[in-house]
C-alpha cells in the first residue's frame, strides 16, 4: 500500500513543481492537496484487499508471516567453491550465515560483537576498494 502512495505522492510533486515551472516553493499548505491526491489514487479497496491478503490478514493466514521466520532450506554450496575458500569481504551475509552456523550461543556478546566486527571490516574493505578504483580510473 505504501510503495503506490510513494509512487503517487511523487508523481503529483512532480507534476505540481512541473506545472510551477519552479517559480514557486512547496509551503506547508500545499502538503495535504497533493497528499490528499495521491491518497485517493493509490488507497483503493482492491489494493487493500491486496494487502491484507499478503500479511495475511484477511483471509487469515499466519503462514504468510510464520513462512519468513522459518529457517530457510540449506543451499548447496557451488562445485568452484570449496568449504575451505576465503569468502570475499562483498560476502558478507555469507560470512554471517557460517558465523551463525558455526557458533553454538548465537546470542551471546562476543558473538554479537564478532558479527559486528566482520561486518564493518567488510563494509570497510568495499569502500577502500571502491575509492582504489576511483583513484586509479583517475590516473
Amino acid at each position: 500500500l505504501f510503495k503506490p502512495l510513494l509512487l503517487a505522492y511523487s508523481k503529483a510533486l512532480t507534476t505540481y513543481l512541473h506545472e510551477a515551472q519552479g517559480l514557486l516553493l512547496v509551503k506547508k499548505g500545499d502538503f495535504f492537496p497533493l497528499f490528499w491526491e495521491a491518497w485517493t489514487i493509490s488507497f483503493k479497496k482492491k489494493m487493500i484487499l491486496k494487502s491484507f491478503k499478503a500479511t495475511g490478514i484477511w483471509p487469515r493466514n499466519a503462514e504468510v508471516i510464520l513462512q519468513k521466520y522459518r529457517p530457510s532450506t540449506p543451499v548447496e554450496q557451488d562445485s568452484r567453491e570449496s568449504s575451505t575458500s576465503v569468502l570475499s569481504g562483498k560476502d558478507w551475509l555469507k560470512i554471517e550465515t557460517l558465523v551463525r552456523n558455526t557458533v553454538r550461543e548465537e546470542g551471546s556478546r562476543e558473538v554479537q560483537k564478532l558479527k559486528r566486527s566482520l561486518h564493518h571490516i567488510s563494509v570497510q574493505n568495499d569502500i577502500l576498494h571502491a575509492e582504489v578504483q576511483g583513484l586509479t580510473k583517475a590516473l
